[in-house]
């Protein structure tokens, strides 16, 4: 009965909590988890198809995770890859990210948010003509 209980003291920010709490501990616990390639045996699913993690049903894709950590950490850190004692802490970070990101992508959906197209062709029209000017 305790359980039931606890169900109904929880409003929906406190459930977003509970799950973002939940969600970082696993971040933190495939982090630690050595990364080494699959070896391809017959049967056997490609590292690349393995989801990195799975919000409330969206798939978050280990390639997506790789992608993103190899883009931010160019753009980061002078020689590309983070120093060794800011390594754990950066995939942290990036993983948070994208759990953010899909969380934010999903509650604007739920609330019925659509993004406002003319101010983004406006924006795409400004930067089109600023680099087309450059070359």
């Amino acid at each position: 009965m305790k359980s039931l209980y606890f169900a109904k003291c929880l409003d929906d920010t406190e459930i977003c909590k509970v799950g973002r709490a939940i969600a970082f501990l696993l971040l933190a616990l495939l982090v630690s988890l050595p990364c080494g390639s699959v070896q391809a045996e017959e049967g056997a699913v490609a590292e690349e198809d393995l989801p990195f993690a799975v919000v409330n049903g969206e798939v978050i894709s280990a390639q997506e995770y790789q992608q993103t950590y190899i883009s931010k950490a160019r753009s980061t850190f002078f020689h590309g890859a983070p120093p060794e004692k800011l390594l754990n802490r950066f995939r942290v970070e990036m993983g948070q990210e994208l759990i953010d990101g899909a969380l934010l992508r999903q509650e604007a959906k739920r609330r019925g948010v659509e993004p406002d197209h003319e101010w983004v062709q406006k924006r795409l029209d400004y930067f089109e003509g600023k680099y087309a000017r450059r070359s």
